[in-house]
């Protein structure tokens, strides 16, 4: 989870600015970036699966059930990576709506 949440708050580009930056001006890398988090071996593939899968919601549903079973049918995942998968896809799901939620909570208090 930490390193979805790591990837919400600092992007790829981002990341690579700031580090930029940062050997540009003879200052070391920021210690969130030098400490990011790692995906666990094996995660790759449901997390890998998770970022595919986001642009398969509606604008503030979850992903769906049935979109998740296809992707693994597709890939001829077995029955415990499967339940895995959707177990990990709910659980990304979660922490991605309730931050996007967050989000145009703060955007609304901000235009009234």
């Amino acid at each position: 989870m930490e390193v979805f949440l790591y990837s919400l708050e600092i992007n790829q580009a981002k990341e690579e600015n700031l580090t930029k930056q940062a050997k540009r001006m003879g200052q070391p890398i920021p210690d969130r970036i030098k400490n990011k988090p790692k995906l666990t071996t094996g995660l790759n593939l449901y997390y890998d699966a998770f970022l595919e899968l986001q642009f398969d919601r509606g604008q503030n549903d979850r992903i769906p059930w049935s979109i998740i079973v296809k992707y693994a049918e597709y890939y001829d995942f077995d029955e415990i990576q499967t339940e895995r998968l959707i177990y990990f896809i709910r659980k990304l799901d979660e922490v991605f709506i309730k931050r996007l939620n967050k989000k145009r909570s703060k955007e609304n208090e901000n235009s009234s």
